[in-house]
């Protein structure tokens, strides 16, 4: 049976004449893909990852408000605003340490012959720039996928030293992320959580990787004051949720029993 896509879905949706609108979520923000979605009669779209100001800002268009009493202190809004950064923030980090060798290996594919491959690199790429919101690279990660598909290699060396040039701009930018995540690591070290917080905090934790919610990276910097948390971090800031909820039992079991 072939699997449904967020277009098939939404012309099912239409069909049924509903009326409910219908919201694209996705990693794929570029201009021509909002066009897409915008053809195939959805209302509005998403960028993953979005802040949830981003997300409310959206639905209100298409959802009466209701009335829920006084609005959130301002001491609220700020705390909401500064999780949205350090949730950026995660996210940034994940791709400096997931994406070191990307154009390497995107050259070695495309020298191999292996088109399929090469495309599938500068396609994820192209969504993990997305993510971090960085347009330029977003646009030349889409170049170069453009030109791979169908399984020819129409990629220009023009194409692929531009994908450079805004890989490594993004790099030189995030670069100082390293050493404030390096700091941040080895002082968390000296203050490890008892057993009742460490386990209150996996609990949170697999809640969030059960929904399959990004925010889940806003935890990594907590989780390392965990022994053996190591494996589980490297799965949630590769998006592995399945392999991070595995490891996270494992990791639960071992704290419960005290043998960590």
């Amino acid at each position: 049976m072939p699997v449904m896509d967020g277009l098939d879905a939404s012309a099912k949706i239409i069909e049924l004449n509903t009326g409910i609108p219908i919201i694209a979520m996705t990693a794929n923000i570029m201009s021509n893909d909002r066009e897409i979605y915008k053809m195939s009669g959805m209302n509005d779209c998403v960028g993953k990852p979005f802040t949830s100001q981003e997300l409310w800002r959206c639905l209100l268009k298409y959802l009466d408000s209701v009335n829920m009493g006084d609005m959130p202190a301002d001491a609220k809004k700020r705390e909401q605003i500064e999780a949205d950064k350090e949730f950026m923030k995660s996210l940034q980090l994940s791709f400096l340490k997931n994406n070191k060798t990307i154009y390497e290996e995107i050259t070695k594919a495309l020298e191999e012959g292996d088109i399929n491959l090469a495309h599938r690199l500068a396609h994820t790429l192209k969504s993990t720039a997305g993510h971090i919101g960085k347009t330029l690279l977003q646009k030349a990660a889409a170049d170069v996928e453009q030109n791979l598909k169908e399984g020819k290699n129409l990629v220009t060396q023009q194409q692929m030293d531009v994908l450079k040039a805004e890989l490594d701009a993004v790099f030189s930018e995030l670069e100082p992320l390293l050493d404030e995540f390096s700091e941040t690591e080895t002082g968390a070290a000296a203050e490890p959580l008892d057993t009742k917080a460490a386990l209150e905090l996996l609990e949170e934790l697999e809640i969030l990787l059960k929904q399959g919610s990004p925010e889940c990276l806003n935890l990594v910097g907590s989780l390392r004051v965990i022994q053996g948390s190591k494996e589980l971090i490297n799965y949630i800031d590769e998006f592995k949720f399945d392999e991070a909820l595995s490891t996270l039992a494992g990791l639960k079991q071992k704290i419960q029993t005290g043998s960590g």
